[in-house]
């Protein structure tokens, strides 16, 4: 099975942050820009991975591993390899926040339309 901190990590809190969003929070806040403003984080956590693989030594990585994900060793890939992974990853978070905007819009639109509803009857 699955390590729970990984059950955690990569499907257990992502989960509970999208339910959480969808029934709590307002909607209509997000604007068009938000899409590539929320690459900052994966971009951050991509250029810290890199120097500190390059700037440590082995010895280092004892206790934690040297890449956490299979597609961040660019030794064994190649930087071709590695680059088009993170190619990849980058479009699919850009779909993945295109996709969470338009849902926000959407909502917001039809709570409008079901507020506007209501007073009229």
């Amino acid at each position: 099975g699955i390590p729970s901190k990984d059950l955690f990590a990569h499907y257990l809190t992502p989960f509970m942050f999208v339910l959480d969003w969808l029934i709590f929070q307002p909607k209509g806040y997000f604007r068009w820009w938000h899409v590539l403003g929320w690459l900052a984080f994966p971009l951050i956590y991509f250029f810290s991975f890199v120097t500190r693989c390059c700037c440590n030594e082995a010895s280092a990585f004892i206790n934690v591993a040297k890449y956490p994900y299979f597609f961040l060793d660019y030794e064994t890939l190649g930087m071709g390899k590695f680059m088009n992974y993170i190619f990849v990853l980058a479009i699919i978070i850009i779909a993945e926040n295109t996709l969470i905007v338009m849902i926000d819009k959407l909502m917001y639109k039809y709570s409008l339309k079901k507020h506007s509803i209501d007073k009229n009857v």
